[in-house]
């Protein structure tokens, strides 16, 4: 099993550092997965983005083509009108100018059908794409809100990891300071009287040990 160090508690200052140190690698942590979710988010904003463009630029070529097929039909029903117009007010000289104005007047009245089925049809598929330009405003609506709600979190997450890593620095540079300047410091002067003292110690007991016995070296004397 992993076992996890507790924290320190013989000094506050010391649980300051290395609280600290953990408010920094979770700040660190934080930041980097803030990072990522960033760059999700730009990517689906210019996915949806250019979805949205591509629908709006073919639903425009369309609209005009269908525009253009629609003043078409109108100025051709409209000449056809002036036409069955202009035979509704000829006079009619012999009976087969009568005949032929009446052949030309049914003609004109089987293209006017047509000319209204087919300008009904056009009308349909102009409804048709006013539906699908308010499904692509919906949708962009949507997206937007979307985009909106994911921007307000990442202001949140992007802050957090903020705040995290600057209580951090806080409490990493106060409690380090004041753990060696208030504890640490103490103690290693401490430690290094100590050693002094043992080292005193050391040479007296080397120099009182030697003074019983014969220098190493003391020649002898011949008799």
């Amino acid at each position: 099993m992993i076992t996890v160090p507790a924290l320190p508690t013989d000094s506050l200052y010391k649980f300051l550092f290395v609280f600290g140190i953990i408010l920094l690698i979770t700040g660190g942590y934080f930041a980097t997965e803030v990072n990522k979710k960033y760059r999700v988010l730009i990517l689906h904003v210019d996915s949806v983005t250019k979805n949205i463009k591509f629908k709006s630029l073919n639903l425009t070529k369309n609209t005009d083509s269908l525009k253009k097929q629609l003043d078409y039909l109108d100025k051709t029903v409209s000449k056809n009108q002036k036409k069955m117009d202009s035979l509704g007010k000829s006079q009619f000289h012999n009976h087969k100018d009568f005949i032929l104005s009446k052949k030309q007047s049914a003609n004109l009245k089987i293209e006017k059908i047509k000319l209204a089925i087919e300008l009904d049809k056009l009308k349909n598929k102009h409804a048709e794409l006013e539906k699908k330009w308010k499904e692509i405003s919906d949708d962009g609506d949507k997206a937007e809100s979307i985009i909106n709600y994911q921007t307000i979190n990442m202001d949140f997450y992007i802050w957090f990891p903020v705040i995290v890593i600057f209580l951090g620095c806080i409490f990493t540079g106060l409690g380090g300071f004041r753990w060696y300047f208030k504890i640490q410091y103490y103690q290693d002067k401490i430690l290094e009287m100590q050693y002094l003292q043992l080292k005193k110690d050391i040479e007296k007991k080397g120099i009182t040990g030697r003074s019983h016995h014969e220098p190493l070296n003391h020649k002898r004397v011949r008799k």
